[in-house]
């Protein structure tokens, strides 16, 4: 009878870990260049954006991992300056002394996808998503009133 007893534990789904495949590292490293080069040669807001995203998405799979990087902590220090000014002056522009940060940041995404596994990276777009446009409402809102 001893096989017929309930278990007490509670039942939790183990994650599966399942790696980022080499055309979605190559995918992020091919638009974070390309958003970069498009920064820094042609400055606008859609590049921006698209390099901006890319941060917060392998920031927050780092988070949720319980990790952190210096150097993609920088770049988006990097970026924020670049966010703060353009909103102070109505044009996105570099700085010669923001390029290396936001370089160097975009490589570390590319070794950082790598260690996340798909799971993560999925929920941390969608939490990115969401934190996206929560902001976007709030600008809305702020600027309505």
């Amino acid at each position: 009878m001893k096989h017929l007893r309930r278990r007490n534990k509670a039942y939790r789904p183990k994650h599966v870990h399942v790696p980022v495949m080499p055309e979605l590292q190559q995918e992020f490293a091919y638009s974070g260049h390309g958003a970069l080069a498009a920064l820094r040669l042609a400055p606008n807001p859609d590049a921006f954006e698209q390099l901006a995203a890319i941060f917060n998405v392998v920031y927050l799979g780092l988070a949720a991992k319980g990790d952190k990087s210096l150097i993609l902590e920088s770049g988006m220090r990097a970026m924020q300056d670049i966010s703060v000014r353009a909103d102070r002056t109505g044009t996105v522009g570099l700085a010669r002394h923001e390029l290396p940060p936001i370089r160097n940041a975009v490589l570390e995404c590319e070794k950082l996808i790598r260690a996340l596994d798909i799971v993560t990276l999925h929920n941390a777009r969608v939490k990115s998503l969401a934190l996206a446009q929560q902001s976007r409402a709030q600008n809305r809102q702020g600027a309505s009133a």
